[in-house]
Parts: structure tokens; C-alpha cells; sequence
């Protein structure tokens, strides 16, 4: 997760957890953030994840992170969503 126009894409975000985990490790050590991208097929864990990312502030910054209701078995399908092109 270097470089400009990095991303960060969790497949199946549940309640946000890794996400959540990630931004703070990353800022706590004083990194910028990459573009965060999380999916999952259920639009409670969708609610819930936004509801969790809401709650997170890193110095005052909000959390972003895009959101998108889908199967990870659809990583095409996410990746053409979110206007992500290729991945390592």
C-alpha cells in the first residue's frame, strides 16, 4: 500500500472491522491513507460498517471509505464499480 493511487479493497467487510484496523494502523504509524474500498452482499453489514466507519476519527480526520453492496464473487464487477483498473 505504497505510492500514489494506492487502494486497500476488503471483500467482505462485515462490520468494517479490518478496514477500521487498517486506517488506524497505517496513521498511527504515520502513513497516508490509500483509497479504501469495501464490499459485502448484505446491506445489514453494509449499515453497520457505515454506522462503525462514522465513529472513527484518526486527529480530528473522518474515515473514508467506499462502500459497495456485492458478492466477492463479483471482483469484476466491484473493481468496474469502483473505477479500480488493476491490482497486486
Amino acid at each position: 500500500l505504497q505510492g500514489s493511487g494506492s487502494c486497500a479493497v476488503d471483500l467482505t467487510c462485515g462490520g468494517a472491522g479490518h478496514v477500521i484496523a487498517l486506517a488506524r494502523h497505517l496513521h498511527a504509524l504515520g502513513r497516508a491513507l490509500p483509497r479504501m474500498v469495501a464490499s459485502d452482499r448484505d446491506p445489514a453489514a453494509l449499515a453497520h460498517a457505515k454506522q462503525a466507519i462514522a465513529e472513527v476519527s484518526l486527529d480530528g480526520a473522518d474515515l473514508k471509505v467506499e462502500l459497495i453492496q456485492a458478492s466477492f464473487a463479483d471482483l469484476q464487477g466491484i473493481f468496474a464499480q469502483a473505477g479500480i483498473q488493476h491490482a497486486n
